[in-house]
């Protein structure tokens, strides 16, 4: 009895042995076959386009994203004035969307306003200018009259203060071109108090509202444009080196048991990117492309395929441009030969009496 079992167990595990080595040659040679098939007819899934060959090839389970999205902030510290929108609200660019407590700003904003429209000093060195340069050729004229009519001295005091009025006046001229550059300044403040909207957009979230108080770069809204979205896909190593920045595509939403109206429409975009690196383990490359979200239909988070054409050959990557050395002598001040405003001078005691 125990010889019989034993040839019993024998013949089980033979059996099962035998069973194993064909499952394993029929596992190998399925493997081999469908790699085989992939590697001769469909790189990455897609039709096979030769090295000569150019056509089109659909990238799937692209992936829509935003490209204009930014956070607004202030770069003052205070407390919010007010913040005019909410969430879901359109913005337009340059918009102002809220404020920072801008009281001082806007009151030293109205003192350097007042100066800057002030040049009273400038019209009065003026006409004082013209009363110092008159006694001094009075003066002048009268020594070559009668000789010492009015002494040597106060001849020299009367030209120094006709220089003096001369100097005055440059002087009030600078201060009134400083009183415009404060204004601009204080208005440059001033501006900066506001929150300003760059582009057009959603308001999508709103992270302080009025009254709260900030710090300078805190984040205050989100705003996102949805103008133009990117569509990203991976390219197959074997056409990772046949499409060219500025390529045309097109885009078709592609979402798995569902029916939408977006499905039905065609977005048109250019390649915008095409990644210099390879992903090890897909062999593929990242590329995307920048399109017209028509309507705004196109949102983020969407599944949608990417057609695009594969050239027949090789691109050849562009260089960088790099400028040419600028020439030395650019750097030389130029010459400005507009005329310089003409200064009123004191005139001698020749030149009063030719007068």
């Amino acid at each position: 009895m125990s010889q019989l079992g034993s040839l019993h167990s024998t013949q089980r595990s033979t059996g099962t042995a035998e069973g194993l080595r064909l499952a394993v040659a029929i596992g190998v040679f399925t493997a081999a076959t469908f790699a085989s098939s992939l590697n001769a007819a469909e790189p990455g899934g897609l039709p096979l386009l030769p090295e000569g060959s150019a056509g089109r090839v659909v990238l799937r389970e692209c992936r829509v994203k935003v490209i204009d999205q930014v956070t607004l902030s202030c770069d003052r510290t205070g407390v919010l004035k007010f913040v005019e929108v909410r969430e879901g609200d359109p913005v337009a660019a340059k918009q102002i969307v809220g404020r920072v407590n801008d009281d001082v700003a806007l009151a030293q904003l109205a003192v350097a306003e007042r100066k800057s429209k002030n040049n009273v000093e400038i019209r009065y060195s003026e006409i004082a200018g013209q009363m110092a340069q008159l006694e001094y050729e009075k003066a002048v004229e009268a020594n070559l009259g009668v000789a010492n009519t009015v002494p040597l001295l106060e001849v020299k005091k009367l030209k120094l203060a006709a220089e003096r009025a001369v100097l005055q006046l440059e002087q009030a001229e600078n201060e009134f071109a400083l009183a415009q550059l404060e204004f601009a300044k204080a208005k440059a403040e001033a501006d900066a108090h506001a929150i300003l909207a760059p582009i057009s957009g959603i308001v999508t979230k709103l992270h302080k509202q009025s009254g709260e108080a900030i710090r300078a770069g805190d984040p205050v809204i989100e705003l996102t444009s949805t103008d133009r979205v990117r569509v990203e896909g991976y390219l197959p190593l074997e056409y990772a080196w046949r499409v060219e920045m500025g390529t045309p595509v097109t885009v078709r939403v592609s979402i798995p048991d569902v029916e939408l109206p977006v499905e039905k429409g065609e977005f048109p975009g250019r390649i915008s990117f095409v990644d210099v690196q390879i992903q090890p383990v897909t062999r593929q490359a990242k590329v995307w492309a920048d399109v017209v979200n028509t309507d705004n239909l196109l949102r983020a988070g969407l599944i949608a395929e990417m057609e695009l054409p594969i050239s027949a050959n090789a691109v050849v990557a562009r260089k960088p441009v790099i400028p040419a050395e600028a020439d030395d002598s650019n750097d030389l001040p130029q010459r400005d030969d507009r005329s310089p405003r003409k200064k009123p001078q004191v005139r001698s005691g020749r030149e009063a009496q030719s007068r």
